[in-house]
Formats: structure tokens, C-alpha cells, sequence
């Protein structure tokens, strides 16, 4: 392929991938400045002042270079392939280079929460979420003043979502299961049709101790979808609780059936349960 090389000495590719990374870019970037404008226009014209939007996303600092977002477009690029590939933990390097060059990315700093999760750096993981939250914020603030959309139904909904998702999963494992509750709630709040968030809901409620709560959100989460592996896991759990084991084995059936092929450490985890299942009460062999 033909390749130019623009003024900083930066190898760029042909056409039609800079405009396949561009695309990537500004999906993982998200930093619609081009708002602003529109905001403060529609505002002035109801012969308003304008909505006291900031200008620049949290945590932005100093004016990135002009080809920092094709650079951190290009990582962001190969961290996706490695995390489409399975391999999260791989992708780690290409998040952290590209959040260098562009710190105030919420579609990154999401990312690479996800990706610091997959190798249990909760703490670090959550601060991530918080700067994407908190970029997020921002967006929503603009699209809002923007378009009169409500704020839970925004574009920018879903994607506050995830990332609310994340951070109730970090939470938990930072032993903080309420706030990883209001996460949870929060995000199935936002994102009312994804099943993933009502299973997040149900192990922040499992670990409270309110095994009620957490039935009702897993039997919510398996009406939104049937093929969640997870919420089959955590609903025997809860069935073994309440003297189920018919039930329980079922449910661990299951997840062997939905999730066992791509998942052997934790099928392994799974068979041990359904072997203490078939166990004889008292048996303490």
C-alpha cells in the first residue's frame, strides 16, 4: 500500500485505512468537541447563556500533538485485536501507550479497565472507570445541551453503562459490595436491555447476604437473555442455598453446556461443585 508521511515524520497508510483509523479513533475517543458549539448556538438562540459545559474533557491536561490521535488510534488498534483474540492481558501495553498520548479517552480508559480486571488489578481498574465516568459525564452533559436528548436514553448511555459495569466488578473484589451494588443498578438502569448488568446486580447481592435480591435479579437477568453463562452459576449457588440440588446441578449443567468449552480453569471449578453436589449428605470424604 501507498503510504504518506505528514510533517512530523509520521508514517501514515493509504486512504482508506486512515479513514478506517480515524473512525476507530473517534469511536473510542468520544470527545465530541465539535458539541461545544452546537450547545452554546442552540442556547444563545433561546436567548439563553450557555449550559456551564466545559470546553475540554476532565483530565485532558495540556493540547495533545496534532497526530496524537492517529498514534493512539494505531495502539488502540492492536490492543483490539489481541483483546478479539481472547487475550486481554496483551492488549495491556497498546491501552497504556495509547491513553499516554490521549489520557482524557473514556472509550479507552474503559478498555483498558476491562483489560486490567482480566489480571486482578481491581484498584487500578476502578480509577480507570472513574476517568471514563467522569468523561462520560461530560459527553452526556454536551450531547444533552445539544440535542434535548434525556440523559438515560443519550447515545452515550450504553457506554456509561459499561463502564459502570466494570467498576461494579472491581468494586466487589476491592470488597465493597454496596457500591458495586449502586453500579450495577446503575448501569441496568442505563442500559435496561442487557442481562449482564442484572447478574452484576445479583452478585453484588450475594455477597450483602440478601440472597432474595439476588434471585430476583438473576431470574430478570435470564428473561433479558437465556445464554448467560454466569447467571446460571451464581442461580445455583443460590438454589444449593435453599436446599435445591436438583436445581443447582441443572444450572451447572448448563454453564458446562453454554461456557465449558471456552473457559477450562473455571469448568474445572464447575465440575468440582456438581461432584460435591452428587455427594451424600454428611459425606465428608
Amino acid at each position: 500500500m501507498a503510504a504518506l508521511t505528514g510533517g512530523s515524520g509520521v508514517t501514515k497508510p493509504d486512504r482508506a485505512r486512515s479513514a478506517w483509523r480515524f473512525a476507530l479513533a473517534a469511536a473510542l475517543l468520544a470527545i465530541p468537541l465539535g458539541m461545544v458549539g452546537v450547545a452554546v448556538r442552540r442556547e444563545a438562540m433561546r436567548g439563553r447563556d450557555p449550559a456551564p459545559v466545559a470546553t475540554r474533557p476532565p483530565g485532558a491536561g495540556e493540547a495533545a500533538p496534532a497526530d496524537a490521535p492517529w498514534l493512539a488510534a494505531a495502539d488502540a488498534e492492536r490492543a483490539l485485536r489481541a483483546v478479539n483474540a481472547g487475550h486481554l492481558a496483551a492488549a495491556l501495553p497498546d491501552w497504556d501507550r495509547a491513553i499516554a498520548r490521549l489520557p482524557a479517552s473514556a472509550g479507552m480508559r474503559h478498555r483498558r479497565a476491562e483489560a486490567l480486571l482480566a489480571v486482578g488489578r481491581w484498584a487500578e481498574a476502578e480509577a480507570d472507570v472513574n476517568v471514563a465516568l467522569a468523561v462520560y459525564e461530560w459527553q452526556r452533559a454536551l450531547l444533552c445541551a445539544a440535542t434535548d436528548a434525556p440523559p438515560a436514553t443519550s447515545a452515550i448511555g450504553a457506554w456509561e453503562a459499561g463502564a459502570l459495569a466494570a467498576r461494579a466488578a472491581a468494586r466487589l473484589e476491592l470488597k465493597d459490595p454496596q457500591g458495586s451494588l449502586a453500579d450495577a443498578q446503575a448501569a441496568a438502569a442505563l442500559d435496561p436491555g442487557a442481562g449482564r448488568h442484572r447478574v452484576a446486580e445479583a452478585r453484588a447481592q450475594e455477597a450483602l447476604g440478601e440472597l432474595p435480591g439476588a434471585a430476583t435479579a438473576i431470574e430478570a437477568a435470564l428473561r433479558l437473555d437465556a445464554e448467560e453463562p454466569d447467571a446460571y452459576r451464581i442461580r445455583a449457588r443460590l438454589r444449593k442455598a435453599r436446599g435445591d440440588p436438583a436445581g443447582a446441578r441443572s444450572d451447572l449443567v448448563t454453564w458446562l453446556r453454554l461456557a465449558g468449552d471456552g473457559d477450562p480453569a473455571t469448568a474445572a471449578a464447575v465440575r468440582d461443585e456438581l461432584r460435591a453436589l452428587d455427594k451424600p449428605s454428611g459425606d465428608g470424604r
